[in-house]
């Protein structure tokens, strides 16, 4: 997996070019939706924010990283080198940022299309400008009030993939095979909570704000997983079997119900602001993971798609 991405690289250098131009360059309103452009930065050290989260960044380059408890299920190809997703392909991936719903998450992320999907079978890659959604959130007044009531709890819980048919495990969404090693990263991690039940099963929780400063530009952005770790995301998700309960859930961190109102405003903004990119087979794209969310568009079962991912400090 590591020769095809190094293959990949230097084959669609070109598009790799033009992939960096589109998140390089301040984003306009005055532009065009797809001529809007996202910037990216070079990569620095790891700081813990006044917000209690983890930035993960590297001195002199990026370097590959795996985090654990994520709400997308991956596939380990190679080291650090993962599927982005093994959602069915007629399942729609909200916008989001990776691990924004966690203390310590990526800072950029690299996407290559191993197999890209042939024309009008959709399959497209979903970029978003986070600067644009955190006008619209001030614009709402969003990130006051969630201010004002604590923050976002996230409330989480795996099962045992000794028991359990689905892919929400702590073996599968922690990259780990004992109960130790799942303690030891939610420990390290900063999680609350943390339980385990008679059925193998574990439940832990964090709270964090819904703003972030981003770490080389100082802006307050936009960040976290509001809308696509709310248990309404699951419910409603027809290949996920929620009859035990949803793996993930959000509330605000004073204990009170989200409104479906709240989650429509964020849903509306974060589409609004999409972009549809059509990837094809060797493409790559490099996200900075505070400044644009990402996501993808369904597509036609049996067509081949296939999509890797690195998250980098």
């Amino acid at each position: 997996a590591r020769r095809v991405w190094r293959r990949a690289a230097r084959a669609g250098a070109r598009a790799r070019r033009a992939a960096l131009g589109r998140v390089d360059a301040a984003s306009r309103d005055d532009q065009p939706a797809d001529e809007r452009r996202l910037p990216a930065r070079p990569a620095r050290n790891r700081t813990r924010r006044d917000d209690g989260r983890v930035g993960l960044r590297a001195r002199g380059g990026w370097m590959p990283s795996k985090l654990g408890g994520g709400g997308t299920a991956r596939t380990v190809l190679a080291g650090n080198i993962r599927t982005a997703s093994d959602e069915p392909p007629e399942h729609t991936i909200e916008p989001h940022m990776d691990m924004a719903h966690n203390p310590t998450y990526p800072s950029k992320i690299g996407f290559m299309m191993l197999h890209g999907p042939p024309a009008g079978c959709g399959g497209e890659t979903v970029l978003v400008d986070m600067r644009l959604v955190t006008r619209d959130m001030k614009a709402l007044g969003l990130d006051r009030h969630f201010a004002s009531r604590g923050g976002v709890l996230y409330r989480k819980k795996l099962w045992s993939a000794e028991r359990a048919s689905h892919s929400f495990t702590w073996q599968r969404r922690f990259f780990a095979p004992s109960r130790q090693e799942v303690d030891a990263q939610l420990t390290r991690g900063g999680f609350n909570d943390i339980k385990w039940g008679d059925d193998e099963s574990v439940s832990y929780t964090n709270t964090l704000p819904v703003m972030t400063t981003h770490p080389e530009t100082q802006e307050p952005l936009w960040f976290n997983g509001v809308h696509t770790n709310h248990r309404d995301y699951f419910d409603l998700a027809p290949h996920i079997d929620t009859r035990d309960g949803s793996p993930f859930d959000t509330c605000y961190a004073d204990g009170g119900e989200i409104g479906a109102e709240t989650l429509a405003q964020v849903r509306a903004s974060m589409w609004g602001r999409a972009v549809a990119v059509t990837l094809q087979t060797g493409d790559i794209v490099i996200v900075d993971n505070l400044l644009a969310a990402h996501g993808r568009l369904g597509w036609t079962p049996g067509v081949p798609r296939m999509m890797l991912l690195n998250h980098f400090e």
